[in-house]
């Protein structure tokens, strides 16, 4: 008896990475550097200008949670 075929990748699956990952990413990348650019030379943020980007962090892990969840499945085989 023979190992079973691996099933290829599901495209619905792969889709739902790049809808996930890639503006998780962007989001998450654009507060950071926005961060850096608005800190004074102690990279220090004002409150409100911390709390703004607090909340588009957030927003941020909100992609990137699910996306991290589904590619570990991915790269364990069971999608």
């Amino acid at each position: 008896m023979s190992a079973p075929e691996p099933r290829p990748p599901a495209a619905w699956f792969t889709v739902v990475l790049w809808v996930l990952g890639v503006p998780g990413m962007i989001i998450g990348g654009s507060v950071i550097l926005l961060g850096v650019a608005l800190g004074d030379e102690h990279g220090q943020l004002a409150g409100d200008e911390g709390r703004f980007l607090l909340r588009w962090l957030l927003v941020a892990g909100v992609f990137l949670v699910p996306w991290s969840i589904c590619v570990n499945r991915r790269t364990k085989g069971k999608i």
